[in-house]
């Protein structure tokens, strides 16, 4: 588990709102992340923290033995982590996606106002925690996978995880704290875990994601997740009150941001939403 101190140094002081930039499954698609600076350098929108959802690289699983593959794939991830402090000069927190690259999830590619989330608590202001979980499982058709996960191998070994690093947050910053849980997978009954596979449609969300949410829901503000590069949107599958947010993928052009408040009490809400499309 991670206090990143460092991390609200760098942001505003004496913050009483945030914005997060929220962004996925870029796969390595150049073309739209030189979009996104120019979006950035026209718009002269300014964000306190990015938060990345994962599939950064473009992996699949056979590759993972190939150490070429790994290496370029390595090689990507730094590059985008670095094109967002570049353009965005804010903290970067990210979990992987399943394409990417063995060494996110061993912690060897940290670079310095980078911070991988995954299986980590990291602490942004008073009362406001996030919690991480990168990977995704297989999803299933009729009892057989038609989508590999990585790196986990059935649905019950990532909820096992992620029920885990919650519970470990609660006892390290207390039921007091606002929490925002950021995966790459989505809970499968949020209708922005909805994709199509060729012809098929089809939900590639986590069920046992969805059942911690409805457990823990009175604790978290949102759950931002990516996975379902099309499922940009809001869904509140639990309650009015608990947003599960997909910003769209990348790769098709679409991103979010966030806007979240702290009131008088100290809690925090989320105040908005918006979705923007460089298409």
């Amino acid at each position: 588990m991670m206090d990143m101190a460092q991390i609200g140094m760098m942001m505003k002081g004496e913050v009483k709102e945030l914005k997060a930039l929220l962004i996925s499954d870029i796969h390595v698609h150049g073309g739209y992340l030189n979009k996104l600076a120019l979006w950035l350098s026209e718009t002269k929108t300014e964000y306190d923290v990015v938060l990345l959802a994962g599939n950064l690289a473009n992996m699949v699983n056979k590759q993972r033995k190939d150490y070429v593959s790994e290496c370029q794939a390595s090689e990507q991830v730094i590059d985008t982590l670095n094109f967002f402090m570049e353009h965005v000069k804010k903290p970067v927190i990210y979990v992987p996606g399943n394409t990417e690259p063995s060494a996110t999830y061993t912690y060897q590619l940290d670079i310095p106002s980078a911070v991988n989330a995954h299986k980590r608590a990291i602490q942004l202001d008073d009362n406001l925690v996030i919690v991480g979980l990168g990977g995704s499982a297989p999803i299933q058709k009729e009892g057989k996978d038609i989508l590999e996960g990585f790196p986990y191998q059935k649905d019950d070994e990532y909820t096992k995880e992620l029920n885990a690093c919650f519970d470990t947050a609660m006892k390290t910053f207390g039921p007091n704290a606002d929490y925002i849980l950021l995966t790459h997978m989505g809970p499968a009954e949020a209708e922005t875990t909805e994709a199509y596979l060729g012809n098929d449609k089809l939900n590639v969300g986590s069920k046992g994601l969805g059942e911690m949410i409805k457990k823990n829901s009175a604790n978290l503000l949102c759950n931002i997740h990516g996975h379902s590069s099309l499922g940009e949107g809001i869904s509140k599958p639990y309650t009015p009150s608990l947003p599960i947010i997909n910003p769209g993928g990348l790769t098709a052009g679409r991103f979010g941001e966030l806007r979240l408040a702290r009131m008088i009490t100290g809690r925090w809400k989320v105040a908005s939403v918006m979705f923007h499309n460089l298409e």
